[in-house]
C-alpha cells in the first residue's frame, strides 16, 4: 500500500480535517490548524499511531508534555470534556482504543 501522507484531527472538533504531514510536526501543533468544538477537552488530546499504539498526552498550559512527533497517517482524537451527566471519560478513553484498530484510509484488506 501506498504510504499515507496525512495526519487526521477527529473528535471534538469544529470540521474534522485531515492535514499535510510534515516530518518532526509534534501534535500539538497539529491541533491548532483544527479549531476545537467548544465542547472539547482542553487539557487532553489522545494521539493514536498507525501502527496502533496510542496514548494521551498533555497539552494545557498545566500538563504539557514534551513534544509527540507522529508518523505519516497517525490520528488525532480531541475528546469530549467531562460532563457531569454522562460517562465520557470511558467514552474519551475507548474510542481511542477503537481507532486503533481500524485500517488506514485508502487500504483494503483481501481475505
Amino acid at each position: 500500500p501506498a504510504r499515507p501522507n496525512q495526519v487526521a484531527v477527529i473528535g471534538a472538533v469544529q470540521a474534522e480535517c485531515a492535514l499535510p504531514f510534515e516530518g518532526l510536526r509534534d501534535a500539538s501543533s497539529y491541533l491548532q490548524d483544527c479549531p476545537r468544538h467548544p465542547e472539547a477537552d482542553s487539557d487532553w488530546l489522545w494521539v493514536i499511531q498507525p501502527d496502533g499504539h496510542f496514548r494521551r498526552i498533555g497539552v494545557a498550559a498545566w500538563n504539557a508534555e514534551a513534544p509527540q512527533p507522529l508518523a505519516p497517517g497517525a490520528w488525532l482524537f480531541v475528546a469530549i470534556r467531562r460532563l457531569a451527566d454522562a460517562q465520557t471519560d470511558t467514552l474519551n478513553a475507548e474510542l481511542p482504543r477503537f481507532i486503533a484498530t481500524q485500517p488506514l484510509p485508502g487500504i483494503t484488506h483481501t481475505p
